[in-house]
Parts: structure tokens; C-alpha cells; sequence
């Protein structure tokens, strides 16, 4: 899996429209200047670091397989440090001023632990930005291929944030353009039992085609939250002191 990710993930239309709204949307809430610390919480192999050094004059990063941490340390110059959610985090409480969580938090067996640990790795005021897989209707091998443990409706992961302390500030699905042909095509594969990953690199044409319709889609979230899409996005704050 990490390979497939690290061989596509610079180039990907889903990685490249993925990196793009959480930039833009992050840039809407939060200013860089206020940022010091900053951490991406499950880097994988590192593609959404150079993004992430635009947040924060000093950039740490997470990863719990060896191999991810090595590759992304090579890509971006951070020293990635071993350690995963909830259990086996290697940081203080009150270390960081922003925390990125990307396709991250489906993978965690007890997600509500993991939430109270990001918060309590939080400086008072500082974000943690969430993606997650939307869903659970849109339950297909590519989740089971990627390990992960559930698909998130936006009012049940809100409740969850809520519930380790956080505030919300922006919550909207995404990849809302291409929901309905997504949709259709995971129940295809589930009735004709179909088994494919579904991370490979499209032909140039068709990749540059929906990396074109992605970043319209991301200029429409700087307006409005979309009422449905094969992903969520939450940017959520700890209290002020």
C-alpha cells in the first residue's frame, strides 16, 4: 500500500485535489503567521509535507511504519518520528500550534482516544484539520485494501470532535462532483464482486481532467460547505485559556 502511495501520490488527481483544498481551506481559518509548531500526524511516505511547511516555521511529522517514515524523511528533509495514535505518540502535551490529520483517523481502531490526545497535544486556540473517508454505504475493497476500520458521516465524527473538547469552525464533504459516478461504480464492483485498488494513476488526459474539475470543487468550498461527497473535512479548535 505505502509503495502504491509513494509512487502516485505527487501526481495522483485524488492526492494533488486533496492537498489543494486542505491548503486553501486551512489558509481561510488559520493564519501562518500565528503558527509556530505544526505537526502531520501519520505523514505516510510524505507527500502532503511541502504543503505543510507553508503553516509553520517549524514542521514535525508521525509515522508508525518504518519504511514510510524513512522514504518521507528522504522527500522532505523532516526527521519523521515513530509513533502512532492513540497509544504510542512520541510528544508532549501542548507542543503544537496546528495538527494536520489526513486519511488518518479511519485507520485508528479507538478513534475517540486518538482525538483526545491530538487535543491534549494542543496549545490552547491551536486547529487539528481532519480528512476522512465519507459514508459507510461507500464501504468497498479499497477500504478494506487501505485497512481502515469505518466511513464517517458528518454529524458522527462532529459529535466525536465535540466530545474530545474541540470546537468546530468548517465541516463540508468533498469529492462532491464525482459522488454520484463513485457511488455507482463501488456498488458495481460489490454486485458483480468486482475486486479491484483503486490506487492507480489514470491516463494523463483523464487525471488532468479531474484534477481541473477538483480545483473548482475547492474554490467552491472557500463558499460552502457541500452536502455530500466520498470525503470529510473538519477544521476544529481547541479553547482559548
Amino acid at each position: 500500500m505505502y509503495n502504491q502511495f509513494n509512487d502516485i501520490e505527487e501526481q495522483h488527481w485524488w492526492f494533488v485535489a486533496r492537498r489543494l483544498i486542505v491548503e486553501k481551506i486551512t489558509s481561510r481559518y488559520i493564519s501562518a503567521s500565528r503558527v509556530v509548531d505544526v505537526l502531520d500526524a501519520g505523514c505516510g511516505t510524505g507527500g502532503n509535507l511541502e504543503m505543510i511547511k507553508e503553516f509553520g516555521a517549524h514542521i514535525y511529522a508521525m509515522e508508525k511504519e518504518a519504511w514510510a517514515a524513512e522514504m518521507a524523511t528522504k522527500k522532505s528533509g523532516i526527521a519523521v518520528s515513530k509513533g502512532s495514535l492513540p497509544h504510542e505518540v512520541p510528544f508532549s502535551p501542548l507542543s503544537f500550534d496546528l495538527i494536520f490529520l489526513l486519511d488518518v483517523l479511519e485507520h485508528v481502531e479507538n478513534d475517540q482516544d486518538a482525538l483526545k490526545v491530538l487535543y491534549s497535544l494542543l496549545r490552547p486556540g491551536g486547529h487539528l484539520v481532519i480528512t476522512v473517508p465519507a459514508f459507510s454505504f461507500l464501504w468497498s475493497y479499497h477500504d478494506e485494501y487501505n485497512h481502515h476500520h469505518r466511513r464517517y458521516r458528518l454529524p458522527d465524527l462532529m459529535h466525536k470532535v465535540n466530545a474530545a473538547g474541540f470546537s468546530v469552525r468548517y465541516r463540508s464533504y468533498f469529492n462532491f462532483f464525482l459522488f454520484p459516478l463513485i457511488m455507482l461504480l463501488r456498488y458495481w464492483n460489490e454486485i458483480t464482486g468486482m475486486r479491484e485498488n483503486d490506487l492507480k494513476l489514470p491516463a494523463p488526459i483523464w487525471n488532468r481532467l479531474l484534477t481541473s474539475l477538483m480545483t473548482k470543487e475547492a474554490d467552491l468550498m472557500q463558499r460552502y460547505s457541500l452536502p455530500f461527497g466520498v470525503s470529510a473535512l473538519f477544521v476544529a479548535q481547541k479553547d482559548s485559556e
